[in-house]
């Protein structure tokens, strides 16, 4: 027993970040079936992912830009879920797979990026939070490319801190990672809207030249299959880009801006699914830099108004840009801040708790358990339309009945897989 005692007060941190992995896997694979949500897509992915491994390995158009505009991102999205559909011979329970198998890796990458912005405490209390919430579970267990934005963000977030502290080796990085985002999803753009406002405070140096020319190179490869699908293969999506902006830009206004403040903010409260912070969201990002400043050493304290500037652009401008856009809005649209946000709510948790105020300590306990257990009994009741679906199909294929085509649609997806791929 002392044995046990002297390892756990040895190894406090890694015994509680462990603890929390096992939950965290428990909560996004459970149930994993049952619980499975498909719809336009999944169904998108499902097909393309069929395509590159029946018909044709080779594709430069990925995932759908914006409905049928003809625009497409690259299609490195695609090439990751296809080996999931192939070890699933087609089925699209890959999706649900997929989506499980990326959330690991984001938690992985999230606690190890914050135990490096900030300490093992903060990174501990932060992957607390990510592992109870109810919506990010719901969300983690969703196979989408824009489930994907939150940790590209925040690895681009984490470059970029790197490279205006000083190392420049990381713009190598950077590239590759925003190279990688312009597969994933069109709010991409943000990173390079981001990296122009932080390029002042790049090392002036000639390291900084030299890794920036190949930068520029590893960004250009991975645009290479966008560029040449819009500009050698006679694609419209150039044609379909600039009609698409004309028609959706109305140009900045200050009352359009005013009216997204709850959107721009809107992790704040997703996260932690408490409404009073629908109110507080606005305050608790300038709230945490005024404390992470001054709290910090003289010394430190520059670095510490880096991380908050990026804090702050993170948050402003895709904030800014969808106030000059007429076009639907939706959460995802403002998720690149979504891991800043539960960085920031779990370090002025710490901040409270670190009171020498016996009351305090005991409120913020009390206020994670509550959250804990408040969201996993909402997640005890959700339930998924997969199973539904492959009933459903089984059903028709039983009786001979034929099911119609639409496009992205799970349920032809899953009848063309059993009745004409299958049998093949």
């Amino acid at each position: 027993m002392a044995v046990f005692l002297e390892f756990y007060l040895n190894h406090k941190t890694q015994v509680f970040f462990c603890l929390l992995f096992v939950i965290f896997i428990s909560l996004r694979f459970y149930e994993l079936f049952e619980r499975a949500n498909v719809g336009w897509d999944q169904a998108d992915s499902a097909w393309a992912a069929r395509s590159i491994l029946l018909e044709n390995p080779i594709r430069l158009e990925g995932v759908p830009i914006k409905g049928n505009a003809g625009m497409f991102m690259g299609p490195l999205y695609y090439y990751l879920i296809t080996p999931f559909y192939f070890f699933t011979n087609l089925d699209m329970i890959a999706s649900p797979i997929f989506a499980s198998v990326v959330s690991v890796f984001s938690f992985l990458a999230f606690y190890n990026i914050t135990k490096k912005l900030f300490d093992a405490n903060v990174a501990l209390l932060a992957s607390f939070i990510f592992t109870f919430s109810v919506f990010l579970i719901s969300y983690d267990r969703l196979q989408a490319a824009f489930v994907l934005i939150p940790i590209i963000s925040y690895v681009v977030f984490y470059f970029l801190y790197k490279i205006i502290t000083g190392n420049e080796k990381y713009i190598l990085f950077l590239a590759a990672i925003i190279g990688f985002g312009f597969h994933v999803h069109f709010t991409s753009v943000f990173y390079l809207i981001i990296v122009l406002l932080t390029i002042p405070f790049f090392p002036r140096n000639k390291k900084s030249l030299i890794y920036g020319s190949f930068a520029l190179l590893i960004f250009l490869i991975f645009l290479s299959p966008m560029l040449y699908s819009v500009f050698f293969a006679k694609s419209s999506g150039s044609n379909g880009i600039v009609a698409y902006l004309n028609s959706s830009y109305h140009g900045l206004h200050l009352r359009r801006f005013l009216q997204l403040t709850y959107d721009g903010f809107i992790s704040f409260e997703l996260i932690m699914q408490f409404h009073i912070l629908r109110i507080l969201s606005p305050f608790i990002l300038p709230l945490f830099i005024v404390i992470y400043f001054f709290t910090g050493s003289k010394k430190m304290r520059k670095k510490r108004l880096f991380l908050s500037y990026l804090m702050i652009l993170f948050v402003l401008v895709p904030w800014l840009v969808f106030s000059t856009y007429t076009g639907e809005l939706t959460d995802y649209y403002f998720s690149h801040s979504r891991y800043i946000a539960i960085v920031t709510i779990a370090y002025l948790l710490m901040q409270l708790y670190k009171s020498k105020v016996l009351l305090v300590k005991f409120l913020v306990i009390s206020l994670l358990v509550f959250f804990a257990g408040d969201n996993v009994y909402k997640f005890s009741y959700a339930r998924g339309n997969y199973p539904g679906i492959k009933q459903a199909v089984k059903t028709a294929i039983e009786s001979k009945q034929k099911i119609k085509f639409v496009d992205r649609d799970p349920f032809f997806y899953t009848y063309h897989v059993y009745t004409v791929d299958r049998k093949k």
